[in-house]
């Protein structure tokens, strides 16, 4: 009878212990955007279609650096290079 209790309660344990990490939050994606542009970005600054996408991106819920990082890559005017 002891015996039983024990494997019914450990039963049960593992039971709760395998929903309980069920009903945590999933981990937070990032995903990674490609930006390609002819030239690199004159002073380091990002013209304002990027502020722009950021903004739009933001009013979706979706933060820079958190859910998603944006990669721009330029060619130089090489078209060979996309």
């Amino acid at each position: 009878m002891n015996l039983r209790r024990r494997v019914v309660l450990a039963t049960a344990a593992a039971g709760l212990a395998r929903a309980g990490s069920t009903w945590s939050q999933a981990p937070v994606r990032m995903v990674r955007i490609g930006l390609i542009i002819n030239n690199p970005w004159p002073d380091a600054q990002p013209p304002q279609y990027v502020a722009i996408f950021a903004e739009g991106m933001r009013e979706r819920g979706w933060i820079e650096g958190t859910n998603y990082v944006l990669d721009a890559l330029h060619y130089d005017g090489h078209a060979e290079r996309i």
